[in-house]
């Protein structure tokens, strides 16, 4: 919401409980307190649909990411399942299909890096 608009619903408002405590029964512009109330009641109203809407879209959210935690918890047994199965196992081509590496095709993890000898040239003096 802009300040605009924020403005304007708090001008509303202000005109409301103004025209409700100081003339309550005056008619201005052709409206009573009543009908200009009933005139300017959309924004507010739309205003509690969007509140309505974000309220369950979080609870959208919510079920989502319970249901995303159940999900990787299926798959995580399923692949347990796969590698505990003998006809199966963690070097099986299924196991790969999955986008897992198999245990048989997996680096060591061992790196050795070559020592690196720094030569320094002598500058000549002249």
């Amino acid at each position: 919401m802009t300040k605009t608009d924020e403005r304007a619903m708090e001008r509303r408002k202000q005109i409301l409980v103004a025209w409700g405590q100081l003339a309550p029964t005056a008619t201005l512009g052709g409206n009573t307190l009543e009908q200009f109330t009933e005139a300017t009641k959309g924004p507010v109203e739309v205003r509690e649909r969007i509140d309505q809407a974000r309220a369950g879209l979080r609870g959208l959210f919510q079920e989502r990411l319970q249901a995303d935690m159940r999900l990787r918890d299926q798959i995580a047994e399923l692949v347990d399942a796969v590698k505990a199965d003998p006809g199966f196992g963690a070097n099986s081509p299924l196991y790969g299909a999955f986008g897992y590496v198999p245990r048989n095709a997996r680096r060591s993890g061992l790196r050795r890096t070559k020592a690196t000898t720094q030569t320094t040239g002598s500058a000549n003096a002249a």
